[in-house]
C-alpha cells in the first residue's frame, strides 16, 4: 500500500492524482486515490470515485479488491466484505494479499473475513504477503 507523509498529505494526494493521470486512469490507481481521500476525510470525492468504479464494473473488469478497499476506507464493512467474497469467486489475484495488507485491518475480526482467510488458506501462521 502506498503511504503518504502525514506531514504533507496534500503533496501525497497530488502525487497520486499524477499517478492516476499517467496510468491512463486504471481502476487500481483510482482506488488508491479514493482510499487516501477517504482517510483524509474527503468522503464525498472518495464516494464519487467508488461510484465511478462501480459504473465501470458494469462494462469492464474492475478488480473486486479495488472496490472493497474503497468500501472499507469509507467504513462500509458489509459492502467491503461482499466485494471481497466476489473477489474469491472471480479469482482476483490481489486476494493473496488479504493477510498482510493494512487495507483490511478493520475487517479482520469479522466472521466473513475470517471465512475468506480460511477459504484462501491464509489463516495459517506467518506474516502473509504484503502488497507492493
Amino acid at each position: 500500500m502506498l503511504h503518504m507523509s502525514d506531514a504533507r498529505p496534500e503533496q501525497g494526494i497530488a502525487s497520486i492524482r499524477r499517478a492516476v493521470a499517467l496510468s491512463d486512469a486504471t481502476t487500481r490507481s483510482w482506488s488508491v486515490l479514493g482510499v487516501h481521500l477517504a482517510r483524509l476525510g474527503e468522503t464525498e470525492e472518495a464516494r464519487s470515485i467508488l461510484n465511478q468504479l462501480l459504473t465501470a464494473s458494469k462494462s469492464r473488469y474492475v478488480t473486486p479488491t479495488s472496490i472493497a478497499s474503497l468500501h472499507a476506507a469509507l467504513g462500509e464493512v458489509g459492502s467491503a466484505l461482499t466485494a471481497l467474497e466476489q473477489g474469491l469467486v472471480l479469482r482476483d489475484t490481489r486476494m493473496v494479499f488479504l493477510k498482510g495488507d493494512p487495507h483490511w485491518t478493520g475487517l479482520r475480526s469479522e466472521p466473513r473475513f475470517v471465512a475468506l482467510m480460511q477459504a484462501l488458506k491464509l489463516d495459517r501462521d506467518g506474516p502473509g504477503l504484503s502488497p507492493i
